[in-house]
């Protein structure tokens, strides 16, 4: 009975120890794990964990993001090229249409350099006392960009009448073109239109319309623009 009663004692003390030992390590191994922040929604009573706002450094405010346009676009000065006869293109209209201001048909408005663009060019540069070539450079086009402005134009010694020829000629068919009198192509000869465009010139300024070119003729001729 007496060693009976031994064998209970040392199988209850063996529990008990052995019992401790599980608690022990059981209670070393929760303080190994890390501990989570919990909290309930009032509403759902829905467990949600607590975790920092993040927030890229990289990502830009929205706030003005499309405020700014896309681009801001700056006037550029237009280029100018040197233009012949037998150019075309969208320059040559603009010559076009800068000799219509000035008071010189170039013919049609159809972007191409032709005869009688050349024509009003020369005209045009006569007119403006620079080099007389058909083409049209720098000077020419600075001078094709200002506003018109009267030209004075100094009569010349000769008298000029029907088959005379040279500068004073073409001197002569630019100001009947400035005035708006057709006196046919600016090539320097006094012909048959040339002296018709003289004559209406004349008698629309009341003077005699005898086609002859003289100082009263020229006089009238170099006075401002109609």
């Amino acid at each position: 009975m007496f060693i009976k009663n031994a064998i209970l004692a040392s199988s209850l003390i063996v529990a008990v120890l052995g019992f401790n030992s599980t608690a022990r390590a059981t209670s070393d191994l929760k303080t190994d794990l890390p501990t989570k922040d919990f909290s309930f929604s009032e509403e759902l009573q829905i467990p949600i964990r607590r975790s920092p706002e993040f927030v890229s450094p990289s990502q830009p405010p929205q706030e003005g993001l499309f405020s700014d346009p896309f681009y801001e676009a700056s006037p550029q000065p237009i280029r100018r090229y040197t233009l012949e006869p037998g150019t075309r293109g969208s320059q040559v209209t603009g010559l076009q249409q800068r000799l219509q201001v000035h008071g010189f048909d170039p013919g049609r408005i159809d972007s191409v350099f032709g005869p009688r663009t050349e024509q009003a060019v020369r005209a045009f540069q006569q007119a403006r006392g620079i080099e007389v070539n058909g083409i049209v450079n720098r000077e020419t086009w600075q001078l094709l960009e200002v506003n018109p402005q009267p030209v004075a134009v100094a009569p010349p010694v000769e008298v000029l009448s029907k088959g005379t020829k040279g500068s004073k000629v073409i001197t002569l068919q630019t100001r009947l073109q400035v005035k708006g009198y057709d006196p046919g192509p600016v090539d320097g000869v006094f012909g048959s239109r040339t002296q018709a465009a003289v004559i209406a010139y004349q008698q629309a300024k009341g003077l005699e319309g005898d086609g002859v070119v003289d100082e009263q003729t020229w006089t009238a001729l170099s006075q401002e623009w109609r």
